[in-house]
């Protein structure tokens, strides 16, 4: 399947509302762009994407790619983990 490029333009911590992606099932052949940047994600991960920004999805695959996605709001501890995983903090 297909999701065309858009932007969800509530959808970034500056905005106090995220995304988060799991990926459960996916392939290589999943091409997920932010930015006209490729997002390779991997099953077990779990993914922040500021999605007010142009992203799209395309599975080329026979695969189905299936991701649990919740919207949360952001509240202190999430937006430390997201300055730390930005900045690349040590655990």
């Amino acid at each position: 399947s297909r999701i065309l490029r858009h932007s969800d333009h509530d959808l970034s911590a500056e905005f106090g509302q995220v995304r988060l992606h799991i990926p459960l099932t996916t392939n290589p052949q999943v091409d997920f762009q932010v930015n006209d940047t490729n997002v390779a994600m991997t099953p077990g991960e779990c993914w922040y994407l500021r999605l007010a920004d142009p992203h799209s999805v395309d599975n080329r695959g026979k695969v189905e790619r299936i991701h649990l996605v919740s919207d949360v709001q952001v509240n202190a501890w999430l937006a430390d983990v997201l300055i730390c995983a930005a900045q690349d903090c040590p655990t």
